[in-house]
């Protein structure tokens, strides 16, 4: 499975090599979604990979302490999204959504792979397939595995990307 995702970026990178860091990031999502979820990503431009970029752009920004006024007046938070300054419930709202896909669209995948009888091996699809599973466990499955998709995504690019200190 790496190697067949290694031959798809490398094979990338000698098509377009001046998109190197975007040909990397997307091998290192391709191999995470393969691990977590059993998904194989499409060449060029992916859906989930796409959505990937677009919820760790977002969760840099609302995370950048005192960007909203919000940060530094907590009781901005009880106004209502259409007043003027609460531009952060708005942008709010469209985090939560993109968040939403991020969990729910790989593991509504996996769950349809399964039915279907053509799911390949991964975390979602071990732990989907066991007898007795709760609600409970599957909510954990969806975010532990949305973490893992995110998360190991951040920490290799950033450390594959980040300049050496002296």
């Amino acid at each position: 499975m790496i190697e067949f995702e290694t031959r798809r970026s490398l094979r990338s990178i000698l098509d377009d090599p001046a998109k190197l860091q975007a040909h990397v990031r997307k091998n290192f999502t391709s191999i995470i979604l393969r691990i977590s979820h059993g998904y194989v990503t499409q060449e060029g431009d992916d859906p989930l990979v796409g959505l990937a970029h677009t919820a760790n752009s977002q969760l840099s920004m609302a995370s950048m302490p005192g960007l909203y006024y919000v940060d530094i007046f907590p009781s901005l938070k009880y106004i209502p999204s259409w007043f003027p300054g609460a531009g952060f419930k708005r942008k709010a709202k469209k985090y939560a959504a993109v968040l939403h896909d991020l969990v729910e669209i790989p593991h509504n995948y996996v769950k349809s792979q399964l039915a279907a009888g053509k799911a390949l091996q991964s975390l979602s699809s071990r732990v989907l397939s066991k007898p007795g599973l709760t609600d409970e466990l599957e909510d954990e499955l969806k975010w532990a595995a949305a973490t893992m998709y995110q998360g190991k995504r951040n920490l290799i690019n950033n450390r594959a990307f980040s300049k050496p200190r002296p």
